[in-house]
């Protein structure tokens, strides 16, 4: 998960401080989705002088001091290109931050420009050349055959450019664009076929066949769009722009396969929408219903069944799905914008739902990992207060250090498996803990977090523990979201023997039996789910669900 963002003026050279002002605090607002590095670019083009101003800090954009007053040096509007970034391929030196600068000299090698000094924590340069492409990326992609696609041009690149996916998307995307006769409508085109994965990107392109500014999203990543009456503002989400300032009435989400064009004509912007591709990848349930900090109908709404408890007769067999109705309050709550906790909340509550009852009367205390198993916990407290239900407690035993608040430290399963288990991350402080305690988690990719908060939370009093994690178990690797690094998921580590079918057929067809195993393994009372069909069946053939045994990620479906 990175930020991206880009504001565009549409006068050249508009005087006016205040579109800048807007840009720095977009570029702040981005840091939530990112903070191992952050960077910006001031963009200067006309017919007769064309150079690039960067500025990348080995920090988040709210701690660099520097990027604070690259913002205030400036002197007019220019357009303005942002990123922040969440460390998931490629190193964490200042070499790998964003916005990347790709360009040809000869019209043949395909270079990435880091010719300057970047081993301190900031660094400031000017580019200045034609056939050039300086882009911010959000996702995880990867280019199958990209040598041979390069060599069937003309191209070469040089593989020490190639340490991130980005610096790959980076060069492919200028090989397509100073390609004899080739548009940034054909370029994108290319990448439909060429590149796996999901992303968003943002680009600012110098070649002969397109000198401007474009932004495109496959739609599981998403960017939001505003057109004010001095400028255009794009970012990952809706908060970013309305959280900032800009009226909610100038902003929208971009369609999955839209690509926006903007180009000065005369000193003023104009501006295209084209569409892509009609073959829409499934959404990813854990990226979109579930993670997005800010979910906006107007890009993949929630689906009225998830907000509809009498959809419950539906998942015990009492009604047909094809005779199920929804509401007309669902529906209306279909259509609103929810925030990231909400949707997690609404997880938790249909898991109390279905498994409630199996949860001890003794257990009356529970626990959320922070930062993200709080919500699925909030959800779980809020269905348990229901008349007639078996209620819970929800009590923060568990909390942040505070070296961490800032969420500074990496994912880990982002890191080497052999790492993790080597050198843990102290990011989490407990308190005294009562003797039954249920554990909630949003969701258990190595199992190596949650082993260490098991152990913690027996070093301090617990001495009975059942685990419940909203979501599926995870057996995959994602191919198209979240990079996993080796691929190590939990249930590979509890049957090390078992083939991948053989473990898709015990957790998907037999997940009690799963759950016990998993109890065992972890040295606790007992582990509960979110199961899988029932989560397809809430959320719907729209999503996909790959990384759990169900609905394969790969396939497109039609719009």
């Amino acid at each position: 998960m990175c930020g991206i963002g880009a504001v565009i003026p549409k006068r050249n050279n508009l005087k006016t401080s205040a579109m800048n002002k807007k840009a720095r605090k977009i570029n702040n607002s981005l840091t939530s989705r990112g903070n191992s590095s952050s960077g910006v670019v001031v963009i200067n083009s006309n017919p007769f002088n064309y150079y690039l101003n960067r500025a990348r800090s080995n920090c988040s954009f709210e701690d660099s001091e520097p990027l604070q007053e690259f913002y205030k040096s400036l002197t007019k509007s220019h357009p303005i290109l942002a990123h922040t970034r969440f460390i998931t391929d490629g190193g964490s030196d200042i070499k790998n931050a964003q916005p990347l600068i790709a360009y040809s000299s000869d019209g043949e090698s395909i270079n990435i420009f880091n010719e300057i000094e970047t081993s301190g924590n900031y660094v400031n340069d000017t580019f200045h050349q034609g056939n050039s492409l300086c882009l911010v990326h959000n996702g995880e992609i990867t280019i199958p055959k990209i040598d041979d696609i390069l060599s069937s041009r003309g191209h070469t690149h040089n593989p020490e450019d190639s340490e991130s996916d980005s610096n790959l998307l980076t060069a492919y995307l200028l090989s397509s664009l100073i390609e004899n006769d080739s548009s940034i409508v054909e370029a994108m085109k290319e990448i439909e076929n060429d590149v796996s994965g999901s992303y968003s990107l943002i680009g600012a392109a110098n070649t002969e066949n397109f000198n401007g500014f474009f932004a495109y999203t496959d739609g599981r990543r998403c960017l939001a769009i505003a057109e004010t009456p001095d400028f255009f503002a794009v970012a990952s989400e809706t908060e970013h722009l309305i959280g900032v300032g800009i009226n909610k009435k100038y902003v929208h989400m971009m369609e999955p396969g839209e690509l926006y064009t903007f180009e000065y004509n005369y000193g003023r912007v104009k501006y295209n929408k084209h569409h892509i591709t009609d073959n829409i990848k499934p959404g990813c349930f854990f990226e979109d219903p579930v993670y997005l900090r800010m979910h906006t109908s107007a890009c993949n709404p929630l689906p009225p069944q998830i907000f509809d408890p009498k959809f419950i007769s539906v998942l015990n067999g009492t009604i047909p799905i094809e005779n199920y109705i929804p509401s007309e309050e669902a529906v209306a709550k279909s259509k609103q914008t929810h925030a990231c906790m909400c949707a997690r909340e609404l997880i938790g509550q249909w898991f109390f739902r279905l498994r409630g009852d199996e949860i001890p009367k003794e257990y009356k205390t529970i626990v959320g990992v922070p930062k993200s198993g709080l919500s699925f916990k909030d959800g779980i407290v809020m269905e348990s207060g229901e008349p007639g239900n078996h209620l819970v407690i929800g009590r923060q035993l568990i909390d942040v250090n505070p070296v961490y608040k800032n969420e500074s430290c990496p994912r880990s399963f982002l890191s080497p498996q052999d790492e993790r288990e080597e050198n843990p991350i102290e990011k989490l402080i407990y308190r005294k803990m009562p003797d039954y305690v249920i554990l909630s988690e949003d969701s258990i990719v190595t199992g190596t977090t949650i082993k260490d908060v098991i152990k913690k939370c027996y070093e301090n009093g617990a001495k009975h523990i059942i685990l419940t994690v909203g979501s599926p178990q995870i057996i995959y690797p994602c191919r198209d979201g979240i990079n996993m690094k080796d691929g190590r998921q939990f249930a590979q580590q509890m049957y090390p023997d078992k083939t991948p079918p053989e473990i898709r057929d015990l957790v998907v067809n037999n997940l009690a039996s799963f759950e016990e195993d998993a109890a065992k393994y972890l040295g606790i009372d007992k582990v509960m789910y979110m199961p899988l069909k029932p989560l397809e069946l809430l959320l719907g053939k729209r999503y996909s669900f790959g990384c759990v045994g169900g609905t394969p990620c790969s396939y497109q479906i039609p719009a």
